[in-house]
């Protein structure tokens, strides 16, 4: 099946009515399940035996996220699945790939722990109350647009991080409590992701392509976000 692959794409990667070409940006190619829309085998709708993309559908009002896969050559050749409700509460893969970055650099993640612990150390005191970490572990999630851990278990953390028991964290301290609270995001947000039947199909199927994937469905939710809120305004201005 590879060779057939190769063979196709080799009649067809510059002989195609879908390829656009425009000056100083790569070759594209518009044709049916081709996931990014460049003109090259990895996502070719055409030549690809495992061709997979991510794409919207609008019927009448309704707006839905479908996943298209090659499911043979002939006759329908693709077969298009909405995608899981499950997927709504996907993290933003550009998020998750900083915060596994944060975890890879210990210089980097020691740079962004300690401004972070310095902006809410108000009073320069260099320790911070559990209230202040708190509410600091909450905002710095946010801030990388990952789910925070619930107060309970930031809590539980503090306790467990505070070692000489002083009822306050030092900056080591909370560098150890931040390197604990980004494992635990980007499980999480891992896990949520295995969870989603149509993901972890694009996992099985296509794993060379299932963080850009993720990417095109969190950038096609984005754009459904940006058209609500443009009817809202124009509903308003009437």
């Amino acid at each position: 099946m590879k060779y057939q692959q190769d063979l196709i794409w080799m009649c067809v990667k510059n002989n195609s009515a879908f390829i656009r070409k425009n000056k100083n940006v790569p070759t594209m190619s518009a044709e049916q399940g081709n996931l990014t829309g460049l003109n090259k085998l990895k996502y070719s709708g055409l030549a690809h035996n495992k061709a997979v993309s991510v794409d919207s559908k609008t019927e009448g009002k309704k707006e839905t996220i479908m996943v298209t896969n090659r499911t043979q050559r002939g006759k329908n050749v693709f077969a298009s699945t909405g995608m899981s409700k499950g997927a709504k509460s996907l993290t933003c893969p550009h998020a998750v790939a900083w915060a596994k970055k944060l975890l890879a650099d210990e210089k980097l993640r020691h740079e962004a722990c300690d401004a972070a612990f310095k902006s809410a150390d108000a009073d320069g005191s260099g320790d911070l109350s559990p209230g202040e970490v708190i509410t600091l572990i909450a905002t710095v999630c946010k801030d990388l647009k990952l789910d925070a851990p619930p107060v309970s278990k930031i809590k539980e953390l503090v306790e467990k991080i505070d070692k000489n028991k002083d009822g306050s964290l030092s900056l080591g301290e909370f560098r150890s409590g931040f390197l604990v609270t980004l494992k635990s995001c980007v499980h999480k947000a891992e896990e949520a992701g295995k969870k989603v039947k149509t993901m972890a199909r694009i996992a099985q199927l296509r794993p060379d392509l299932s963080h850009e994937a993720a990417e095109k469905y969190a950038k096609v939710k984005k754009s459904f976000k940006k058209k609500k809120v443009v009817v809202k305004s124009r509903r308003a201005k009437k």
